[in-house]
């Protein structure tokens, strides 16, 4: 990466220089941690992150699914229908309010938002 640095006269050019060298900074810190955890993984004999073999999920699992647990989030109702669950979910507008003195309108499911959660397992 070639970094190359101007002092001009004026506020603008400055502050231009400024951006350009924060911008530069940022994308060789990212690349260079980036690099570093491959490394790292490589020595741990892991995959790096975003990088998983096909199926793996399945392989290291195992186990029967796990329960999403949501605190102050009901469950959406559901009923089965041979072995098949029904879930009946409604997308409407909603009022919610976010601190004591701001209310929004917000997109809901079934009258709330955050909507339920859905436990598909």
């Amino acid at each position: 990466m070639d970094l190359k640095f101007y002092w001009k006269s004026g506020e603008e050019e400055m502050s231009h220089s400024r951006r350009n060298f924060f911008r530069n900074a940022a994308f060789a810190g990212t690349g260079i941690l980036g690099w570093a955890e491959s490394v790292r993984a490589a020595l741990r004999g892991a995959e790096p992150a975003g990088e998983t073999k096909k199926n793996s999920r399945s392989a290291i699992r195992g186990g029967p699914p796990v329960r999403m647990i949501t605190p102050d989030i009901g469950d959406l109702p559901f009923e089965m229908d041979g072995g098949v669950k029904m879930f009946r979910l409604v997308a409407e507008p909603v009022k919610q309010k976010i601190v004591a003195w701001k209310i929004i309108d917000a997109w809901g499911y079934n009258g709330r938002c955050p909507g339920p959660t859905i436990q598909v397992t």
